[in-house]
């Protein structure tokens, strides 16, 4: 294929671009990647195999979301995939940019790779010049690439997204279901619940996405236009899923933060299109969970914490919010997060609020007194206890060593 297309689109926003099959393979690159730093990261910190499964993760979410999907790899760096060619079931190719970092070069070569994988200094030396190569990209443009990047995978495509695809099949399996039901009279299809329940333990999407637009046929049908009382069967559906997920292996406090979250976005929706897609959605994140994703999706959803934690640590920000972000809930994030970085939720805020607030020490026409308010403290002499427990000196003294 000539992919030159997306050449143009790597040259454009100054990153590297690689375009890969099902299995992670690498069907081209563009001038801007570099393949051989990729190799060369992924070789120190023992990455290799983890990083190849987070860029076919990152391809499979794009697929779910029907859209560009940000997302990190297990070395920390971010990376934006939408799927290229796509069938009813079967990802086939997709395009992957990256690797780019959204934070400090110092801060992601301290904490989130030396701290991490127990660098020593001289790998940390010998991977400084290699990293200062990885382009900046602030939140905002990920934002705008990832946008720009689905609409060139859309024209590249020329047809419709794969969201509306979707939308308009489902309305058709469900139309169809509903026709059926007119010409006979057919009880509530209790042996295609326990169907769905089956497929969705077993991670057979394809199969539980038949089985539960043909449930939605028939609950819609009964329901007429009563949205309330389609909204309540759909409320138990959403917990059969969560349940079969369980009984497929999937992790409990994952399923648990999943179903709390989509039953809040539940009482958001307002039409019949709006429930059976989002239901649809739904099926296909709960057989995900039973997939071999799972390291990879929580290196992912930690480094996604991460950054949250970056972009709002100025302000009173809590575990329960942060766990929100990256739907799970607060017990198993908390957990993860320690497993996965060695700090606790509220030791690495107070790491990244001190490291900004030496910053900004750094700053003279700045007085002590408004620092610990800019960094997120509430209170003065907490942020000097912090401070000193962690720098072994006080806010006072460290300036006052700087002036030297």
């Amino acid at each position: 294929m000539d992919y030159s297309f997306f050449e143009n689109f790597s040259c454009a926003v100054g990153v590297g671009l690689q375009i890969i099959d099902n299995h992670g393979s690498t069907l081209y690159t563009s001038k801007y990647y570099d393949e051989a730093f990729s190799e060369a990261l992924s070789t120190l910190l023992g990455t290799a195999d983890t990083h190849r499964v987070s860029m076919l993760y990152g391809s499979s979410q794009s697929k779910l979301y029907g859209g560009s999907y940000v997302f990190f790899s297990p070395n920390a760096l971010a990376y934006i995939a939408s799927a290229l060619a796509l069938d009813d079931d079967k990802l086939e190719t997709s395009v992957v940019v990256g690797p780019f970092t959204m934070i400090d070069y110092d801060e992601y070569m301290e904490i989130d790779l030396k701290n991490r994988h127990k660098l020593s200094e001289g790998a940390m030396a010998a991977l400084r010049p290699m990293l200062m190569k990885v382009p900046y990209i602030s939140p905002e443009r990920v934002r705008a690439i990832s946008e720009q990047l689905q609409v060139c995978t859309c024209y590249y495509l020329g047809k419709y997204t794969h969201k509306t695809k979707e939308r308009q099949a489902i309305q058709a399996h469900i139309s169809n279901s509903i026709h059926q039901l007119k010409r006979e009279a057919v009880a509530y299809p209790i042996e295609k619940e326990n169907a769905l329940v089956l497929a969705i333990s077993h991670g057979d999407f394809a199969n539980a996405k038949s089985l539960l637009n043909q449930i939605l046929g028939h609950i819609l049908f009964q329901s007429g236009s009563k949205l309330d009382l389609v909204r309540a069967r759909v409320t138990e559906l959403t917990v059969l899923l969560s349940r079969a997920a369980l009984k497929g292996g999937a992790d409990i406090d994952a399923i648990f933060g999943l179903n709390h979250s989509y039953l809040r976005e539940l009482e958001t929706l307002t039409t019949m299109e709006e429930l059976v897609f989002w239901l649809n959605e739904v099926t296909l994140r709960f057989s995900q969970q039973v997939f071999d994703f799972a390291s990879v999706k929580h290196v992912d959803s930690i480094y996604k914490a991460i950054a949250y934690i970056k972009e709002n640590f100025m302000r009173k920000l809590t575990l329960e919010e942060t766990a929100r972000q990256v739907h799970f809930s607060s017990s198993y994030l908390s957990r993860i997060f320690k497993e996965e970085t060695g700090y606790s939720f509220s030791s690495y805020l107070n790491l990244v609020r001190m490291e900004e607030s030496k910053k900004l020490l750094a700053n003279f026409d700045l007085s002590i007194v408004d620092i610990p308010t800019m960094v997120g403290f509430e209170d003065q002499s907490y942020y000097t206890k912090v401070f000193k427990r962690m720098f072994n000196t006080t806010p006072g003294k460290y300036r006052f060593n700087l002036q030297r």
